[in-house]
């Protein structure tokens, strides 16, 4: 736990004065309020990170490796498209074979099967999805080539499908990889933010968006170092860092790959000077009994009074005061299978 040494001013919306200073560093409602204030405040976006594309799965067309099933056929291309095989084959007595694959496999892509025995007619069959297997659209159909089209699919992951042609007999099964479509950018969870290392007299609040905020006597600065947990089958969108106070630039660095981004975001404070209030108490008696005696003399009073006592006159002022501050929001975004949540 840090303990602020000044009574600051981050920004004209946010201020950390009195009994603020010490509930921010701990919890209640000024801590809450100055964490509302700071997620809300207006600022300067300084530095927007986006990866590269090379970060997204890619889901052009590839060919699909079906040689482990090819070893098992027995029976080759060149015999099954000789004359003597052509009635077995419209007969659907021998099984359709399949000996060449590829396609745009993806949310509504397509795949083509090249082969012998198809027909004229029968179905493609799309296995391994979690939430029901889709059913394909049959583009084109002949003896010995197949052109289906996936339907829109959504709520799955990346993952490895299963074909088969399936006439009155079926081919032999195959497993392609199939690549999610991907939704548009979310947030990533606040849970998955998490801070290693908050520098000088400051505090991090994690959540999305996230807080970063520092306060000095002195002219201060530093860097900040928090760890993204990136989902399975997640990518990372963006970073979006807002500078909250006046008067500089924050930065960030983003390192590392896969499932953790590493994020150091450095910062500068700049000074800012306030009026702190300053209060006094003054007191003063309002006289001993000495006093009583004398006014009873004169006054031909009986009897002398006690002390009255004395009388506290409180004052305050505000006094010009330099402090320095940093504050910092900043949030991220992920990008991953439509229909999914991170």
């Amino acid at each position: 736990m840090v303990t602020l040494a000044a009574s600051p001013r981050l920004a004209p919306q946010i201020h950390l004065t009195g009994d603020g200073v010490k509930s921010v560093v701990g919890s209640g409602a000024a801590h809450d309020k100055l964490v509302s204030q700071a997620l809300s405040a207006p600022g300067a976006v300084t530095d927007e990170y986006t990866p590269a594309p090379s970060d997204e799965p890619s889901v052009g067309e590839t060919d699909i490796d079906i040689s482990p099933m090819l070893a098992s056929q027995s029976e080759t291309l060149t015999s099954l498209l000789q004359p003597s095989k052509a009635q077995q084959c419209a007969a659907g007595t021998i099984a359709p074979q399949i000996f060449k694959a590829k396609g745009k496999l993806t949310s509504g892509g397509y795949l083509v099967l090249e082969g012998a025995c198809f027909g004229n007619n029968g179905t493609v069959e799309l296995g391994g999805f979690p939430n029901g297997d889709p059913h394909v659209t049959n583009e084109a159909w002949t003896p010995t080539a197949i052109t289906v089209q996936l339907p829109t699919i959504s709520g799955v992951p990346d993952l490895t499908m299963h074909i088969k042609v399936k006439r009155t007999l079926e081919s032999k099964v195959f497993d392609a990889k199939y690549t999610a479509a991907i939704g548009d950018p979310v947030d990533l969870p606040a849970i998955n933010i998490k801070n290693n290392e908050c520098a000088s007299a400051g505090i991090c609040i994690f959540g999305n968006p996230s807080l970063g905020i520092h306060a000095d006597s002195t002219n201060t600065t530093g860097a900040d170092v928090w760890t993204l947990k990136i989902p399975d089958h997640w990518h990372l969108h963006a970073i979006k860092l807002t500078h909250l106070t006046q008067g500089h630039v924050s930065t960030s660095t983003i390192n590392a790959t896969g499932s953790s981004k590493t994020i150091e975001i450095s910062w500068a404070e700049h000074p800012t000077i306030v009026g702190v209030p300053v209060t006094t108490q003054h007191t003063s008696s309002n006289g001993g009994s000495w006093d009583s005696i004398f006014s009873d003399i004169v006054t031909g009073g009986a009897a002398a009074a006690v002390n009255s006592g004395s009388t506290t006159t409180t004052t305050t002022t505000i006094e010009q005061v330099t402090v320095y501050t940093e504050a910092y929001r900043f949030e991220a975004t992920v990008r991953g299978p439509a229909g999914m949540k991170p």
